[in-house]
């Protein structure tokens, strides 16, 4: 879920650049956050998953 809503949120702000609601800078100053965000989401999975696994 949580990765989910992560690319919707990165989804709504694209729209927004197409509707000129924010501008190019505003979505690519989200994109270390959004990329940072993932890889913290993806660490978290597979560190649950190992988890899991070692029962």
């Amino acid at each position: 879920m949580a990765r989910g809503s992560l690319t919707e949120t990165l989804d709504h702000l694209i729209v927004a650049l197409d509707e000129k609601i924010i501008s190019e800078e505003t979505l690519q100053s989200f994109q270390p956050e959004y990329e940072s965000c993932l890889k913290l989401i993806n660490g978290y999975i597979q560190y649950l998953k190992s988890k899991k696994m070692g029962e």
